[in-house]
């Protein structure tokens, strides 16, 4: 017992931490073509934007939804004590969600689209800030008492370091929403490699989450909570490993799936015309 005590946590965490990688990857370029989509110079242009987007999108963001419910499951005090330091921003992100869902399907139907356009590309962009603070916040670190209860300021959140964070996660899924459009590097380009771009884009995200889970290992909370402190019981994490062991082969099958059957190029006309 002792050993599954110290040894779940450590699976979940890496679980965690494969979920919140394929969401980025995933939902990041979503969210980098929404805020692109404002800089199309053509109604046609960002129909073709969007069209990239219609199939796929609401697959992406489940991974979202299971990173949630396995950290209020595997990390119950880590879950609550993020949500109320955060509350803000995950409400900033959250919001973004909802703005863009809409505007994406109200496009579709309105005649007059340059209110959603620019909804859809405002609701990309506040999703992505509030993730960007979210996890600068997380980073910079969150004020607990011995319990692991927090104890700081409804603004502790917004430091210079979370502003930088960010943007820089901004700029992330700009890029990767960019080489998943058209791939426009040069290189690959001229080599008709159209794919390489968005590939070494996956790999440099997934560079950066491998350093940054080793520096903040074996914190769930940066220098204040460890994984081992904020784990549910470990009967509880042994169920829940059962569970979603089954879960995780159904959910990339469809993403695979999904990018399969939709594959190929997006011409002007098929959507929002």
């Amino acid at each position: 017992m002792e050993t599954l005590s110290y040894l779940l946590p450590q699976v979940w965490f890496g679980i965690l931490a494969l979920f919140l990688f394929l969401y980025v990857m995933l939902d990041g370029f979503d969210l980098g073509v929404g805020i692109l989509s404002v800089t199309a110079y053509s109604e046609e242009r960002r129909s073709i934007l969007m069209t990239s987007l219609s199939n796929i999108w609401d697959a992406n963001e489940t991974w979202l939804v299971l990173t949630g419910g396995g950290l209020f499951g595997a990390f119950p005090l880590a879950y609550a004590t993020i949500l109320n330091a955060l509350y803000i921003p995950i409400l900033l992100m959250v919001f973004g969600f909802i703005f863009r869902a809409v505007a994406f399907e109200f496009r579709e139907q309105a005649t007059r689209k340059f209110f959603w356009n620019y909804a859809f590309g405002a609701g990309s962009f506040l999703a992505a800030l509030g993730q960007g603070f979210s996890l600068g916040g997380v980073l910079a670190g969150i004020k607990v008492d011995a319990a692991g209860h927090f104890i700081g300021g409804t603004w502790d959140w917004l430091t210079w370091q979370s502003i930088v964070v960010a943007l820089t996660l901004i700029q992330g899924y700009v890029l990767i929403g960019s080489t998943y459009l058209i791939g426009l590097l040069l290189r690959s380009l001229g080599r008709k490699e159209e794919r390489s771009p968005i590939l070494w884009t996956i790999l440099l995200f997934l560079l950066s989450f491998i350093g940054l889970a080793l520096v903040v290992f074996p914190y769930i909370i940066p220098t204040e909570i460890t994984i081992y402190e904020a784990a549910a019981d470990p009967s509880s994490l042994v169920v829940m490993i059962i569970f979603i062991g089954a879960l995780i082969p159904v959910m990339l099958f469809y993403n695979i799936y999904q990018y399969v059957v939709f594959r190929g190029k997006i011409t002007g006309g098929t959507y929002g015309e």
